[in-house]
């Protein structure tokens, strides 16, 4: 949530990160997609000309030295407090923590590009075997497509 406004590079079309490693200057890279590059103009121009963070939030009220009607960068913490409400609002029961959001998001990715190296690459795994853990979505679709062409020839 705490992408700043200079990590962005249009031109490129990648969001550009420090992976905080033990390795100097180490960076990752994030493409931009089209829904992407929507939803951050869209955010690039509610976020105020002095922040430099792209994510923000309007504070409802004065509170912790937040005033009310401004607008403050999204934390970690905030976020997940968000969606604490939003899955108790939503009556999800297995919800656990803000990192299934990212196992999510690996898993349709492996999913819809049966592409195990460029899942790597987007999670900033180092190995491919670190990968790997997402790799039974392959092998639930391949067997899924199995049976159904099996439920076909009957």
């Amino acid at each position: 949530m705490l992408i700043k406004k200079d990590q962005i590079d249009f031109e490129k079309g990648l969001i550009i990160y420090d992976k905080k490693s033990k390795f100097e200057n180490d960076f990752g890279f994030i493409p931009i997609t089209e829904d992407v590059e929507r939803l951050l103009r869209n955010e690039l121009r509610k976020s105020p000309s002095d922040c430099e963070h792209v994510f923000t939030f309007r504070a409802k009220r004065t509170f912790n030295g937040k005033v009310r009607g401004r607008r403050y960068p999204i934390t970690y913490e905030g976020f997940k407090s968000e969606m604490g409400r939003a899955v108790q609002r939503a009556g999800l029961k297995d919800w656990r923590r803000i990192h299934d959001l990212r196992h999510t998001a690996a898993t349709e990715l492996l999913r819809a590009s049966k592409d195990l190296t460029a899942t790597r690459d987007l999670l900033g795994h180092s190995d491919v075997s670190q990968t790997e853990r997402y790799a039974h979505v392959i092998s639930d679709d391949v067997r899924k497509a199995m049976e159904a062409r099996s439920r076909a020839r009957r």
